[in-house]
């Protein structure tokens, strides 16, 4: 039994605990953005990914409702709660870059604190 890692997409962590980390894996050889759902009930979640050239933080200043989601892409830098409501202006980045994959093969950690939980989705991308 147990978890095998590197794990794949999408995967989910729960808890405000500093153990809910996991890696996340683009086997291809360009950058990638995330797709982060955030699961309530959550107050002031945060994620961290800790890529190889820095941590990238992504902080959600606000509280997120139970049965509510709020989907963060680190792309377009679009935040919707529940697929429609911008809650942009509540997000920060810690004045560094959002969280982006690096370009791979690579595995990179990423961490959640929060209640409620994260689910993440990404697509390997390719020069």
């Amino acid at each position: 039994g147990g978890l095998t890692v590197p794990l794949r997409v999408p995967f989910s962590i729960g808890g405000r605990s500093a153990s809910a980390v996991t890696e996340l894996v683009n086997d291809g050889t360009a950058e990638t953005s995330l797709q982060l759902e955030i699961y309530g009930p959550a107050e002031a979640p945060w994620v961290l990914l800790n890529r190889p050239d820095g941590p990238r933080v992504v902080r959600c200043n606000l509280t997120i409702p139970a049965d509510q989601v709020l989907y963060i892409d680190t792309g377009t830098r679009s935040v919707l709660l529940n697929g429609t409501s911008s809650r942009r202006g509540d997000i920060s980045s810690d004045g560094r870059e959002w969280p982006i994959l690096p370009g791979g093969p690579s595995s990179t950690p990423i961490r959640y604190f929060g209640d409620g939980h994260l689910i993440t989705r990404h697509r390997s991308a390719w020069w």
